[in-house]
């Protein structure tokens, strides 16, 4: 929540118009980066929901939707949300999101 509060305006401007998915399916050097700096967590999330490493590109997807800059700033400064909220949530309807997921 720190960093999106401190960057998350800047991501917003310069985030691309395609998807998480078709940017690492091209090897962006962004979408690269992205998920270089966020893949340990993710797998993290899914080893302690006892899901399989293959859901990996779903976790990234999931996450990239759930925690995009422009729905947190929405979150917290239009909605009034606490970040500690925001938080809670997000990562619930993340856990939730894989979970239903894995299910089909």
């Amino acid at each position: 929540m720190k960093l999106q509060n401190l960057h998350g305006p800047v991501i917003v401007r310069f985030s691309s118009q395609r998807g998480i998915l078709e940017r690492m399916h091209n090897a962006e050097e962004v979408a690269a980066l992205t998920c270089s700096a966020w893949d340990p967590a993710l797998r993290g999330v899914l080893i302690d929901l006892a899901l399989p490493d293959g859901m990996l590109n779903v976790a990234r997807f999931l996450h990239h939707a759930l925690f995009d800059p422009r729905e947190i700033l929405d979150l917290t400064k239009t909605a009034g949300l606490p970040d500690e909220q925001v938080v809670r949530r997000l990562s619930d309807a993340f856990y939730g999101a894989l979970k239903g997921w894995a299910s089909h």
